[in-house]
C-alpha cells in the first residue's frame, strides 16, 4: 500500500517530466503525425490540402529517380555514424571514469560539442576545417602529404559528414559514464584476484553490466542522427 510520502514523490515526478512530455507531444509527436497525414494530400501551404491518396508515394517510388539514391545515402550515413558514435562515446566514458586529476574539466570539455548540436556555426567550422584549402589539408601539406577533397569528393563527403555526427558524442558519453559508476567495484576486485586482464575485465564484466544502457542509447543516438 502506498504511503502519503510515496504518492507525493510520484506526483512530483510527474510534474518534473511534464515539460518533456509537452515538448515531445508538440515538437515531435504532432509534426510526425501531421507529416504522415499530409503525405496523402496535395498541399501547397497556401490553400487547403487536397486528398490524393497514394499518388505521392507512387510518384516517389516511380517518377523520382533520386529517391533510392537518397535512401541509400541515408542508410550509409546511419550505418557509419551510429557504430562510430557509440564506440567513441564508450571509449571516452571509460577513460573519464578513471580517477585522474582535473577529471571534471575533461568531462566538461568532452561534453561541450553536444551543446552546440547541429548549429550553423558548427557547420561553418566543419567546412572551414575540411574544405580544399582548409585547416586539415594545410596540416597534411606541412608533412608533405597530398591534400584530400573531403567535401567535394563523393566517396569521402559522406564519411566527413558522419564525423560531424560522431563529434557530438557528449550525451551518450554521459549515459555511459553514469552506467559505469553503477558497476560494483567488488566485481573488478574479484576479477583481478583471479588474474583477469584489462581487456578481459572490460568484455566480461564492464560491457555486460552496462548492456541495458547500451540498448537504450542505440535508439537515442539513431533519433538524434
Amino acid at each position: 500500500m502506498k504511503t502519503g510520502k510515496q504518492s507525493k514523490r510520484e506526483r512530483m515526478g510527474y510534474v518534473y517530466i511534464l515539460p518533456w512530455i509537452w515538448g515531445f507531444l508538440i515538437f515531435q509527436a504532432y509534426p510526425l503525425i501531421a507529416s504522415f497525414c499530409y503525405s496523402f494530400t496535395d498541399y501547397a501551404i497556401i490553400g487547403k490540402p487536397v486528398f490524393v491518396g497514394l499518388d505521392n508515394y507512387i510518384a516517389m517510388f516511380t517518377a523520382d529517380s533520386l529517391f533510392f539514391t537518397s535512401l541509400g545515402n541515408t542508410l550509409k550515413f546511419v550505418f557509419i555514424s551510429l557504430p562510430m558514435k557509440i564506440i567513441t562515446a564508450l571509449i571516452v566514458a571509460v577513460v573519464l571514469n578513471q580517477k585522474l586529476k582535473g577529471i571534471n574539466i575533461y568531462r566538461t570539455l568532452c561534453y561541450i560539442p553536444s551543446i552546440f548540436g547541429g548549429s550553423v556555426a558548427v557547420a561553418i567550422l566543419w567546412r572551414f576545417l575540411f574544405m580544399d584549402g582548409g585547416l586539415v589539408n594545410r596540416g597534411l601539406a606541412v608533412f608533405h602529404l597530398p591534400t584530400i577533397q573531403w567535401l567535394s569528393d563523393p566517396r569521402l563527403a559522406l564519411f566527413t559528414l558522419s564525423l560531424l555526427s560522431v563529434w557530438q558524442f557528449g550525451s551518450s558519453m554521459v549515459l555511459f559514464l553514469a552506467a559505469l559508476k553503477q558497476v560494483s567495484g567488488n566485481l573488478y576486485e574479484a576479477a583481478r584476484i583471479d588474474g583477469a586482464g584489462r581487456l578481459s575485465i572490460f568484455f566480461r564484466i564492464t560491457l555486460p553490466m552496462i548492456t541495458p544502457v547500451l540498448f537504450f542509447t542505440d535508439p537515442a543516438i539513431l533519433h538524434s542522427i
